[in-house]
């Protein structure tokens, strides 16, 4: 205020005048309202009181500076006095108003509600003989005060009086302090007076009479006569006295029926006792694991039976490879690696031939053109049909990259051109209609000189033309396709279901023409089903129409340049590639792809909304000028000149430089409008010395790899042997090329481009640092990429041109060949390029590799360990591209370690399929992930063959121990490559059998690592796997040790976030180890973890009480309160969209009831899907939805009226609001219907050996939601809560620092609707010393530190344990301790020792152990070893003999304390040391409050 009146001119002086005016006006206010106030609180004093100093303060510095009067401070000054007079005279507020009534939850609390009883009894209570008192004189010092409701008129009365009598009379001359009160009953004041002199204990008078109504009503009395016993406190015993007093008199003061509440007792607990175990459905059996044998492959296929041998193989290997997720890592870049060397290596392309091709080959030529019967067609189809459902079942299951986009398209085209070629035959024994028609050759096709029909290739060229393609064996693949459909492309186009949905024309004549071949119908709606009905007439009698149909999608879904047409990712199967067709009103509708909410529709045409451009690639051209200008579009380099303003592709990661100055940028964006010309353009300027440091800018890394790896355009096999005769070009198709730009120059004019490649590569040797973290690193790791991806273009053209290619036999590919004077220079660069990257660059990433391993050596911090694997990870992607081209001679001990030892530790540490390539963060540009993962997968299936021959047949013993060691500690251990001194080495063998030619176990261990100049060893041959063993398996590169395939964890469940929050986001290994209708259990590599993987549950909680809620329905005692507590949340939130049908239980609720209890139905099915508390003095609605965690239902906390009484820490919403506040919803938080939809659910369950176990058995993590509201807000945020197999709760502190833990002991009871609702009443009363008490919580805080010495000391009564077995040999199978064992142990240990394993405790649990030690030779061991073999088990064994040794000991300490002597003499004579514990005892004690 004083800021904004000097702002209007108000001078300073005469604004503080104004602030003082002001308070004085608020003074005035004050004194005003005082009038009409009687009585003030503490803190309402308090706030006048300030007010008054505060006004004092002001006046006195006015006057102080002079802008106030001798006069004006006076006035002031009588202001103060007169309100100080003023508040004098008020009375001070009783602070009993202040409190708000007691929170009731239970029968035991409801007479925290009642006057106190010295107030109920009355003024006045008269004694049989003596003088009168008051209640609180007679009832002083009584432990249990009856209330005997009597008459005199009354005969039962008459008959039980002197029973009781007499009883209280015994009671009374023993010590109890029994007081018994008669209340009146009778109807005169003489007939009481006379009736109370014949009983022994005090009355109360005639004048209370009212009063004696009222104790009737409020403790249910409806009979005389009656006895309701209570305690001291008023609260009830029991209200069926009679029996009590005259049965039992000795259980007084028959309180131990019903147990104190405490503040620590938690209720609502009743849900988390695990009463019932959980059905997880019919079991399945776990596939057995079949060895994979990718060699059963042939090498090489060039004649019609090889080539249905080499499909029947890849059918066989993939499906293979599908069922056996459980133990196969990695399963769908197995089989994408499999089918693309199928389809663009291994099998031959089919040679063009339509009505625009001459005949250029004979069926001699093209096996797929080799007289074939019909069985064999079909057959061929059918395998075709089922390879493209594996094939999209894995595509749609990984990351859609660039890489893998060229991969894809590629496969799918000679794929589907292989199938249309097959189709195209006519069987040599019965031709199918379809066949013929297809070709063209039958019934009026010929007479009419039709050639048939063709799919055509569609978007295959343009969408091609855009993918890099790391390996030249795509590029051949895809020409072959393209120029196969190019043959037949003046025929009509069949299936063009990438432009319509509907059947086109040419379709329809071919199907119309098989029809009518064979009589069937052919009006429309009979023509659309033959294509969607696959049990109509064509597709039922010629199933080879179905598979041609599928294959024809597939290759139109695979073309669609819109990215959101495929199916989302997820983990497919190939049943769920299998497609399903519809027709619907004229249009075809595609279905497949199911992830459990239904099929997905799939689209081979873009669909765009009105007005949006139509996409053209999936991936568009990064060798495009206009991927770097946007908007502006580049055509030439006259638009280049014309731009204001080029890029300058990023910044450089040191002093934050442009990575390209203008100057650069212009010239480098030219060299791009030209494609024909680029590829040496492009290379040279990026090798000189002053460039090479940008190519630490990810973009300019990517538009270097799609300059040299993009295939370009096209050269058409019409346009062969054309030139063009004019610049630019008037037939711009003529600038392409029949294969690869890339391919084109190296067999053209080779020495541009490989010696700028190599000057890449020797600069980036140069640039080493000696540390990855290193601006410089990215730069050279791009250069390991290009030298590896240019390697295997070199070393494909010299084996094509010299016929040594491992698949490709002759010279099939159009236009390619290379000539002699090329061949030399490529045969020199690929010489220096393999020595530059084996002496250069390959020490340099050894040098990182083994830094980076000795960093996490030991005990590292998480963080450090997590980021050095990282690089490790990109470090061996690296190392393994750099084999792919290497020959059977080439290999040798150190590349086969790279390969296996490089594959093995990024199959169990690199994170697959996580969308982690091209990602680039804030941090430094190397730490990222630049390999694509199905590159890797791809290398290791061209070399499989070559490692498993060199590893059954050219290692010797000690190399194949070197390479295997290698493996198996790359594997398990920190990942160092290098033996460390004093590592055991084990001798591995082979495994008989050609299924087994790449798996190897090991046998022994040796005594010493192999020297030069020792015998060669034989290599043993063992017939059989060992149960035992270790084992590596060299063709998918896994590691299995005792049988157990681990695998990384299903994406699926590896990203719940109940996995993530105890395991973080990162790779986990697990081997599945059991399977049923509902549940999967991974056990958890390493970790001594397990996760139970749910389903969906799509059942209720069972539904307990049938009686509908209805306002003006209820009873009596439910209307007086219930409606006005519970209505206005029920109309505010439950009426919407339909009202939520509500239930109580089937007894009414009595007159001073607390609580009520009621369940909400589900509306769309049954069961119970809300519980509502309503409480009454509070005016408070609590709302728990039943939450499904492991097919058990957790109540949890969603809703609340007032969000101050509520366990879990609510805030109330502060979004603006249209009106106020209703009263009842001034701190209401959350909303009832806020219940997400029901999901899959982890059980996350963890061993006793794990170190933060303090159970001694089994611990099941709760998640922080399933308690809110069960368990306070300020435990759930600094504990984590796990369950134990007594159903106890154990909150261990989530820091480090943490000396507490918190333990939450369930009890059993009573279930909370009936104990919590009917609080108070006559009919619970009557039930209390029978009924079971509440089930509810103690909640213990448990010092971690004595916890752990209990550990400790039942860890070495274990081992005592296991070590005397096995002496004795009482087991026949391995001691494995259960959690009631320790438990048992400890408690021996307490007993002994009289202690708690307190600090001070060392001392007298070493004596306890010793003393245990020795009893152990005393113990009778005739009855263990008469037990038959099956009941020698540590289940039954272990128990009775910690039994025998209890007795033992105890025994032995009676003697002790009546010998002391001699106990002295035993403790001199025992062992100084312990046995320590074996490593499988758990490493957690139970704690026991």
């Amino acid at each position: 205020m004083r800021y904004m009146l000097e702002r209007s001119g108000v001078g300073v002086g005469e604004a503080r005048r104004v602030s003082l005016l002001v308070r004085v006006q608020m003074f005035d206010f004050i004194t005003h309202d005082l009038g009409f106030v009687a009585q003030l609180d503490d803190a309402e004093r308090t706030l006048i009181q300030l007010c008054m100093r505060r006004l004092a303060y002001k006046a006195s510095k006015l006057g102080g500076a002079g802008l106030l009067t001798t006069q004006q401070m006076q006035w002031v000054l009588a202001k103060i006095s007169g309100l100080a007079h003023l508040l004098s005279s008020r009375h001070a507020r009783p602070a009993s108003r202040l409190l708000p009534p007691p929170l009731v939850l239970s029968p035991a609390d409801a007479h925290l509600l009642r006057p106190p009883l010295a107030h109920l009894l009355g003024e006045v209570l008269h004694p049989p003989s003596g003088i009168p008192g008051t209640p609180a004189q007679i009832l002083e010092g009584a432990e249990v005060i009856g209330l005997f409701f009597s008459a005199g008129w009354c005969p039962a009365c008459a008959a039980v009086g002197p029973a009781l009598a007499g009883a209280y009379r015994s009671l009374r001359s023993s010590g109890r302090r029994l007081e018994v009160v008669l209340v009146p009953q009778d109807r005169t004041e003489a007939e009481h007076n006379s009736y109370r002199l014949t009983l022994p204990w005090p009355a109360m008078g005639w004048e209370a009479q009212p009063v004696a109504a009222l104790l009737a009503s409020l403790f249910g009395v409806e009979a005389l006569p009656a006895l309701v016993l209570l305690d001291p406190a008023g609260a009830l015993i029991s209200s069926d006295g009679i029996r009590l007093l005259r049965r039992h008199p000795h259980a007084f003061p028959w309180g131990a029926v019903a147990p104190a509440q405490t503040p620590h007792l938690l209720p609502l607990c009743d849900r988390l006792l695990r009463i019932a175990p959980v059905d997880s459905g019919p079991a399945y059996d776990l596939p057995t694991y079949k060895a994979l044998d990718f060699l059963s492959q042939p090498q090489c296929a060039i004649t019609l039976p090889a080539c249905v041998s080499a499909l029947r193989e890849c059918d066989l290997l993939c499906t293979t490879i599908a069922v056996q997720g459980h133990c196969v890592l990695n399963t769908d870049f197995l089989k994408v690696s499999l089918l693309q060397h199928t389809f663009t290596s291994l099998l031959p392309m089919p040679k063009p031939d339509g009505p625009s091709c001459p005949k250029l080959l004979t069926a001699n030529d093209c096996p797929w053109r080799t007289p074939m019967l019909y069985d064999q067609q079909l057959g061929i189809l059918l395998l075709l049909q089922r390879l493209a459902e594996h094939f999209a079942a894995s595509v749609f299951s990984l990351d859609a990259t660039r890489s893998l986009d060229a991969v894809r398209i590629a496969v799918i085209a000679c794929l589907s051109a292989i199938a249309d070629a097959v189709m195209r035959q006519l069987a040599t024994d019965k031709p199918s209609r379809a066949c013929l028609h297809l070709r063209g050759t039958g019934g009026a096709g010929s007479l009419l000189g039709q050639h048939g029909f063709t799919l055509g290739g569609g978007r295959l060229a343009a969408q091609a033309a855009a993918v890099p393609c790391h390996t030249p064996e795509l590029n051949t693949a895809r020409a072959g396709a393209l120029d196969y459909f190019a043959a037949q492309d003046s025929l009509p186009k069949i299936y063009q279901w990438d432009a319509s949905s509907q059947l086109e024309s040419p379709t329809v004549q071919w199907i119309r023409r098989i029809a009518a071949d064979l009589s069937f119908p052919a009006d429309t709606t009979n023509v659309a089903m033959y294509v969607a009905d696959p049990q109509h007439l064509i597709s039922k009698n010629f199933p080879e129409f179905r598979c041609y149909r599928d294959i024809a999608f597939y290759l139109k879904l695979f073309l669609n340049p819109q990215r959101s047409a495929s199916p989302s990712k997820a983990a497919y199967t190939q049943r769920q590639a299998e497609l399903r067709f519809l027709y619907h009103d004229g249009s075809f509708f595609v279905c497949g792809f199911d992830t459990g909410g239904g099929p997905q529709l799939l689209m081979a045409k873009p669909h765009v909304k009105l007005g949006e451009p139509m996409p053209t690639h999936r991936f568009p051209s990064l060798a495009a000028p206009s991927a770097y200008t946007a908007p502006t579009e580049i055509h030439g380099e006259d638009d280049v000149l014309h731009m204001w303003e080029l890029p300058d592709f990023g910044e450089l990661d040191v002093s934050s430089a442009k990575a390209l100055g203008q100057h650069d940028s212009e010239l480098l964006l030219s060299f791009l409008t030209v494609p024909y010309l680029r590829v040496p353009l492009v290379l040279a300027f990026f090798a000189s010395d002053d460039r090479i440091h940008s190519l630490q800018v990810p973009k300019l890394q990517a538009l270097l790899d799609a300059v040299l790896f993009e295939p370009g355009a096209h050269l058409p096999l019409a346009s062969e042997g054309l030139e063009p005769s004019d610049v630019p070009s008037s037939a711009p198709e003529l600038l392409g090329s029949p294969h690869h730009l890339l391919l084109n120059e190296l067999t053209r004019s080779p020495a541009t481009v490989v010696e700028s490649v190599l000057k890449l590569a020797h600069q980036a040797v140069d640039l080493d640092t000696g540390t990855l973290k290193a601006s410089t690193t990215t730069v050279i790791l791009y250069a390991i990429r290009l030298c590896a991806r240019m390697d295997n273009y070199l070393t494909f053209l010299l084996q094509y041109e010299s016929g040594t290619h491992d698949s490709i036999r002759g010279q099939p590919f159009r236009g390619l060949h290379l000539p002699p004077q090329a061949r030399e220079v490529l045969a020199g660069a690929r010489g220096e390029l393999r020595n530059v990257m084996w002496t250069g660059l390959r020490p340099v990433l050894l040098g990182w590799y083994h830094r980076l391993s000795r960093e996490i050596e030991g005990d590292p911090d998480e963080d450090i360990l997590d980021e050095n694997v990282r690089y490790m990870c990109n470090i061996h992607a690296h190392l393994v591209l750099m084999l792919r081209n290497l020959s059977s001679a080439e290999l040798c001990p150190a590349s086969a370690t790279t390969l296996l030892a490089g594959m093995a530790f990024l199959a169990t540490r690199h994170q697959f399929n996580k969308g982690l390539l091209d990602v680039w963060d804030d941090g430094p540009s190397f730490d990222a992930w630049r390999v694509p993962e199905t590159e890797l997968y791809e290398t290791l299936h061209v070399l499989r063959r070559k490692l498993v021959l060199w590893l059954r047949t050219t290692a010797n013993q000690s190399q194949l121990d070197s390479v295997l060691n290698t493996v198996v500690r790359v594997s398990e251990g920190s990942g160092a490559l290098r033996t460390p001194a004093g590592e055991a080495a084990q001798r591995w063998a082979h495994l008989e059998g050609e299924v087994n030619r790449g798996r190897f176990v090991a046998h022994s261990m040796r005594a010493r690592a192999a020297k030069e100049g020792d015998a060669e060893e034989q290599i043993p041959v063992l017939a059989q796997e060992p149960e035992a063993a270790m084992l590596v398996d060299a063709q998918v590169v896994q590691l299995t040790l005792m049988a157990s395939h681990p695998q990384a964890l299903k994406h699926s469940v590896a990203s719940m976030d109940d996995v993530i929050s105890r395991f973080g986001d990162v790779a986990l290994q697990a081997c599945l180890t059991e399977s049923s209708a509902h549940r999967d259990v991974y056990q958890l590599v390493g970790r001594a973890h397990s996760i139970a993987h749910w389903t969906v549950d799509k059942d209720m909680a069972p539904l307990e009480f049938w009686r509908a809620y209805y306002p003006q329905e209820l009873f009596p005692s439910e209307k007086a309160w219930l409606p006005s507590v519970l209505e206005p949340v029920r109309r505010t939130y439950m009426m919407f969209p339909q009202p939520l049908q509500l239930f109580l239980p089937e007894e009414p609720l009595p007159e001073d009831a607390q609580v009520a209890y009621l369940v909400g139905k589900q509306p769309r099915q049954n069961g119970a899907w809300l519980e509502i508390f309503a409480y009454r003095a509070r005016r408070l609605v609590h709302v728990y939805r039943l939450e499904s965690h492991g097919r058990r239902h957790y109540r949890s906390l969603c809703y609340t009226s007032d969000a101050r009484f509520s366990l879990r820490g609510m805030q109330p919403s502060i979004e603006p609001r249209v009106r106020p506040w209703p009263t009842w919803a001034r701190h209401e938080a959350g909303h009832p219907y806020a219940c997400p939809k029901p999901t899959p659910s982890a059980v996350i369950t963890r061993e006793a050996s794990v170190a933060a176990n303090l159970s001694f058995g089994v611990e099941t993590y709760l998640p922080p939601r399933l308690l809110h509201g069960i368990i306070p807000q300020a435990l759930l945020d600094k504990f984590d809560f796990w369950q134990s197999e007594d159903d106890h709760l154990r909150g261990y502190p989530d820091s480090p620092t943490g000396t507490d833990l918190i333990l939450v002991s369930l009890g059993r009871g009573g279930h909370v609707a009936l104990q919590g609702a009917a609080a108070g009443s006559a009919a619970a009363a009557r039930r209390t010393d029978s009924s079971t008490p509440p089930a509810r919580a103690l909640v213990l805080r448990l010092k971690i530190a004595r916890l752990l010495r209990q550990r400790r000391a039942v860890e070495q009564v274990l081992a005592l344990l296991d070590e005397f077995m096995k002496s004795r040999r009482l087991l026949c199978q391995p001691f494995t301790p259960s959690a009631s064992l320790c438990a048992s142990a400890a408690a021996l240990l307490r007993t002994l020792g009289g202690h708690h394993f307190g600090p001070d405790s060392e001392e007298s649990i070493a004596r306890d152990v010793r003393a245990l030690e020795q009893a152990l030779a005393r113990v009778d061991l005739a009855p263990f070893e008469r037990r038959r073999r099956r009941h020698r088990t540590a289940a039954v064994v272990a128990p009775a003999l910690l039994d025998a040794l209890a007795i033992a000991a105890l025994d032995e300490t009676a003697v002790a304390e009546t010998n002391p002597d001699s106990a002295a003499a035993t403790d001199a004579a025992a062992p100084a040391a312990v046995p320590a514990a074996p490593a499988a005892v758990p490493a957690a004690p139970a704690a026991v409050p």
